[in-house]
Parts: structure tokens; C-alpha cells; sequence
């Protein structure tokens, strides 16, 4: 779930609490693990300051829901705030947050790395993408209108010939550019590179 605020005032912070609250309500009804982020504009870091962002901050933790992220995100010469915000109810010993120091915005980047018991590179389906190296469009075309006008047509059924042109189009494809294994692949460049 991602959310976007823009704050121009403190009465928009209990307004978005209020509806964040419905949000979370909704989903600790269905027991769902979640992650909420964005760039909400809520400065985290006023939490003793105001009370908006107190109550703000509470309404996330009444539903065991904690932000993973601690530091400031945003960072100026004069000043230094935490609005981009992740808010989680993951265990946390499953979660690597961390925030991104570079000049892409005003923001920095951050990040959540989730750890599963997903299988190896090794042990999962093939993935496939097709190899557009050799292709011609002007062949293809031609081939494919080659084939096109020699099809035979089925008298009084549309979704037979429907599926005998779809077919002219997949053979044609594969022909002009073949789906290759995509982890094949990379494995071996990671052999001669790695």
C-alpha cells in the first residue's frame, strides 16, 4: 500500500490519521502482513514537539504496526526531517531497512529488504525473454502477410481462424526472435565474468 501527502497544515495530519486509522483497522481485521511507505510528509522527528505527529505515530503503533525508518531522510544545511516513512508488520529480525545517501532528490532513498526461505537461482523455473538479436521487422511482416494470405479459412467459425493467425504470429515470432532462458543466461556470464 503506498500513500502520498502533502502537509499544509497541521489540521491535515488528524485529518490523514483519522483515515489511516480506517486503513489499518481494515486491514488487522483480515490479519494481513503489511508494509506502508512513501514520502508521506509527516516530520517524524517532531513526534515531542507536536501533538499531531504524536497521535500520528501512536495510531500506527495501537495496531502493532512499526517505522522501520529512524534517521532523517531528508537533509538540507539547515535542517533535517524524516518523512519518508516505512511502516511495517513484518517481524522485524526479517526486515534490512536502510536509507541511501545520494544527490538523485532532495530526498534520500530508502529501502527494505525483506528475507524469505525462497530456493536458489539454481533450483527455480526457467525464465524465458525473447531474443530480439536477429530481428527483422520487414521480414517478419512479409512473412507473416505471406502467410496470412495463404491460411485457409473455416466457413462459419471466427475464433478457429482467430486461432490459426495467432499461431502464424507465434511461429513467425519464434522464428524471428526465439525465446532464450533467461537464467541460462546468466549464468553463464556470471561464469566467464564472474
Amino acid at each position: 500500500m503506498f500513500l502520498r501527502l502533502f502537509i499544509d497544515t497541521l489540521n491535515m495530519i488528524v485529518k490523514f490519521t483519522d483515515d489511516v486509522s480506517a486503513i489499518l483497522h481494515y486491514l488487522s481485521d483480515k490479519r494481513l502482513l503489511y508494509i506502508i511507505c512513501g514520502d508521506i510528509d509527516v516530520n517524524l522527528l517532531q513526534h515531542t514537539s507536536s501533538s499531531s505527529v504524536h497521535k500520528y505515530i501512536e495510531t500506527y503503533e495501537s495496531y502493532n504496526c512499526q517505522q522501520i525508518i529512524t534517521r532523517p531522510t531528508r537533509v538540507t544545511a539547515t535542517s533535517a526531517s524524516l518523512i519518508d516513512h516505512f511502516y511495517t508488520t513484518f517481524e522485524l529480525e526479517k526486515l534490512i531497512p536502510g536509507i541511501l545517501i545520494n544527490d538523485l532528490s532532495d530526498h534520500l532513498s530508502v529501502f527494505m529488504l525483506i528475507k524469505t526461505n525462497t530456493a536458489k537461482i539454481h533450483d527455480k523455473k526457467p525464465i524465458t525473454k525473447r531474443d530480439f538479436t536477429n530481428f527483422d521487422s520487414e521480414m517478419f511482416l512479409e512473412t507473416i502477410n505471406h502467410k496470412f494470405q495463404h491460411l485457409p479459412q473455416t466457413e462459419g467459425d471466427p475464433s478457429k481462424d482467430l486461432y490459426k493467425a495467432l499461431n502464424v504470429l507465434g511461429d513467425s515470432l519464434n522464428q524471428q526472435a526465439p525465446l532464450k532462458n533467461f537464467l541460462d543466461q546468466k549464468r553463464n556470464y556470471l561464469k566467464n565474468h564472474g
